[in-house]
């Protein structure tokens, strides 16, 4: 039997940390157009739904804003930009 994987909640909140890791390559223009508009979202950060907002008028692909996120997220966090704050789950959101 298969372990649930965790979805994406469009509470999540994505909260800005700068550069930490040093020596990291140079981001594609893509992943740094989504940590530019979590940096622009300040300290409050900005949940997925209202990232994905933005990214809707900033991103230039054919692939849709969710999968772009999707695709850079765990890079962006691995390299120390960005932090994401999951959403609690409640017993609404599993169905009971």
């Amino acid at each position: 039997m298969r372990a649930a994987k965790a979805r994406a909640s469009s509470r999540d909140i994505f909260v800005y940390r700068g550069k930490i890791r040093e020596g990291t390559k140079r981001l594609p223009p893509q992943a740094q157009t989504i940590v530019n508009a979590i940096e622009a979202a300040g300290i409050q950060g900005i949940s997925r739904q209202e990232l994905l907002e933005v990214l809707r008028g900033t991103l230039y692909t054919s692939l849709p804003e969710n999968r772009v996120l999707a695709y850079y997220q765990k890079t962006l966090i691995d390299r120390g930009y960005i932090e994401l704050i999951k959403a609690d789950l409640t017993p609404t959101d599993l169905g009971n």
